[in-house]
């Protein structure tokens, strides 16, 4: 059986994803896409995300922290949201904002390898060996890609 579009109309859905291939590849379309998903929806969290993410990539840091605390407050335990403010938080040089929202996740969402990740790579950075040592454990007991395994033991020993 095949498969039948019954609209040719946009959903916010496929803009997103069109945008963050626009974003992935630098393409200057990307305002006029996310602009057009919001107009679709405005109250779309992973649009609303997604323009956060464009202010934090475009150092409109207020309004993307105004943004997203008023998404966490809605869903304060979104994934993909606390990523987007960690990665605000991160240019903005809260580490250990950074490093704890990252654990929270972890709590939360245990297979949120990049939550996992990430965190490594801050408390190596943040001279906290102890603690990443701790943190690889935990990465190699719940995330089983060998990608990322690879790129975590890598990121340990050149922190080393």
């Amino acid at each position: 059986m095949a498969l039948r579009l019954t609209s040719t109309e946009p959903t916010v859905e496929g803009l997103l994803l069109v945008a963050r291939m626009q974003s992935d590849e630098g393409d200057a379309g990307l305002e006029t896409t996310l602009a057009h998903a919001l107009e679709l929806d405005p109250e779309h969290p992973g649009a609303r995300r997604e323009q956060a993410r464009r202010w934090t990539e475009t150092g409109e840091h207020a309004k993307a922290e105004e943004l997203l605390l008023a998404l966490l407050a809605e869903r304060p335990l979104d994934l993909e949201t606390n990523l987007v403010y960690a990665d605000l938080m991160e240019e903005d040089g809260r580490f250990g904002e950074v490093i704890v929202r990252l654990e929270r996740m972890e709590r939360v969402h245990p297979r949120a390898c990049e939550a996992r990740l990430r965190r490594i790579e801050l408390l190596i950075g943040e001279d906290r060996r102890p603690e990443a040592s701790a943190a690889l454990e935990a990465f190699e007991k719940h995330c089983r890609d060998p990608e990322l395994r690879s790129q975590a033991a890598n990121l340990f020993e050149e922190g080393l």
